[in-house]
């Protein structure tokens, strides 16, 4: 994975309802939200890639 400091800044506009989710779910997980986005695009990243072989 690169370093914080080579990673560009990227905002979202995101639904307030989704937002309060993320937010829940990065608390429940002791990430930060930032964190938590990365990690669950990484995982359906990783099942998409998963699916696509299996075809």
């Amino acid at each position: 994975m690169e370093k914080v400091s080579d990673m560009h800044p990227f905002g979202v506009r995101m639904p307030s309802e989704t937002r309060a989710w993320l937010k829940a779910e990065a608390k429940k997980n002791c990430r930060t939200m930032n964190n938590e986005m990365v990690f669950i695009l990484e995982k359906e990243k990783a099942l998409r890639a998963a699916n696509t072989q299996s075809l």
